[in-house]
């Protein structure tokens, strides 16, 4: 009777509600199950509310399940857009028998039902599970007997929102046709056409036409504390350690000279430490011995009138233009007397188009940056008080520029050097 009322002031309050807030959907936990009076002994009729109470009642799927208590399945059957499961069975009278039934409509939600209720509307898709046990009973007030829910639970709202990538759509057997129709996956990914998108993809929903990159400003540097993997171009806002974060793993400081008594191949960052051998009190002691002796004068007289040849090291120069490589024409630098000049290319060709450029010819991005390199050492200055200080190591006879900090090469445009 409980649930009758219910359902009674449950119709009653449709009546109050706005052409414009149609309900097509009620919670779960306002559903529920009766067995119907003509349920006999060998015969179970059970009535579902969420057939009358959900719309459009055309989707609404039923899908029933009896089980005894060792867990086998005495019955099951899927219903579509009916009310009432109905079926004749051999259970014993004293057996107590699971019943589960998993009600979904797609096309319902409980929106408007929120909204009338003064909650935040919920668009999601009805999606609820029934559990409960029925057994014989008799007695008051049923002295005839009758098949009764021990529980009378409602329903419970499962809804998961579906997933962006399927893997069990995934088929590389699958042929797709060749032709180019893109759709947008809801993973991001541009995809060639539907077909690609399902069976490559995995994908779940796409959208024609392919994907709109949105491009924005960032951190690029990849050993910055706020390195922003997706930053279409660097805006400047880079920190660095140690005064913005602690040094990372990949970042491990300690004496980078290999010369010194307590070089660590692994540090990436000179902190200061390195200890060299003292220079020796006996200048004369050339084999170091300990002593100057015969075998001291013998070296000497061996290399008596040989030259040496002069080591001339080159002196390379960071001025000029310079790129992350040919697979990475998005951005070009031009160092040139002290300041640092940023240009982005989104055309096919950006290797000719930067070959036309030249430094403050107005085709840079507004923000330019100070620099000064000296001894090897290049400092950069990346505005909003950050400063890049980094040793720079030239490979390919100054084509390359490894920037040891954050670590990254640049290429000299033109230089033909990766």
């Amino acid at each position: 009777m409980k649930r009758y009322l219910l359902t009674l002031s449950t119709l009653l309050s449709f009546s109050l509600i706005t052409p414009a807030q149609v309900i097509t959907a009620v919670p779960c936990d306002m559903l529920g199950m009766s067995v119907n009076v003509g349920s006999q002994e060998t015969m179970i009729n059970i009535y579902h509310s969420g057939q009358y109470m959900t719309h459009p009642q055309s989707e609404n799927i039923f899908m029933w399940e009896f089980t005894d208590q060792q867990g086998n399945i005495v019955y099951q059957d899927t219903l579509v857009d009916q009310s009432t499961i109905s079926f004749g069975h051999s259970w014993s009278l004293s057996d107590t028998i699971n019943v589960t039934v998993h009600f979904v409509n797609d096309s319902a939600n409980t929106a408007n039902w929120n909204i009338n209720q003064g909650l935040p509307p919920n668009g999601n898709s009805i999606n609820c599970l029934f559990e409960d046990q029925i057994y014989w009973e008799t007695g008051d007030p049923t002295p005839w007997g009758s098949w009764t829910f021990i529980h009378n639970n409602s329903g419970v709202d499962v809804y998961e929102p579906p997933t962006c990538i399927d893997a069990n759509q995934i088929d590389p057997t699958v042929f797709c046709p060749e032709i180019y129709e893109p759709v947008c996956g809801c993973d991001g990914m541009t995809y060639s056409n539907s077909c690609e998108a399902t069976f490559v993809g995995g994908v779940t929903t796409w959208e024609d036409g392919p994907c709109i990159a949105i491009e924005y400003g960032g951190c690029i540097y990849p050993l910055a504390c706020n390195y922003d993997p997706n930053a279409f171009f660097d805006d400047g806002t880079c920190t660095f350690p140690p005064n913005d974060c602690a040094w990372p793993d990949t970042w491990a400081s300690g004496c980078t000279y290999s010369d010194a008594i307590n070089y660590d191949e692994s540090a990436a960052t000179d902190d200061g430490s390195c200890v060299w051998p003292p220079c020796s009190t006996c200048p004369g002691d050339l084999n170091g011995d300990g002593v100057v002796a015969i075998g001291d004068l013998l070296g000497l007289l061996a290399a008596f009138g040989s030259s040496c040849d002069e080591i001339n090291e080159p002196n390379y120069s960071i001025e000029g233009k310079w790129t992350f490589g040919n697979n990475n024409l998005n951005t070009m630098y031009i160092y040139e007397d002290g300041v640092r000049y940023t240009y982005y290319c989104v055309e096919e060709d950006c290797e000719s188009l930067y070959n036309s450029y030249e430094a403050n010819d107005g085709n840079h991005i507004p923000e330019i940056n100070y620099y000064t390199f000296e001894n090897d050492i290049l400092t950069i200055d990346l505005n909003f008080g950050n400063i890049l200080v980094t040793p720079v190591t030239f490979e390919c006879d100054g084509g390359e520029a490894y920037i040891e900090m954050p670590g990254y090469s640049l290429f000299r445009l033109n230089s033909n050097c990766e």
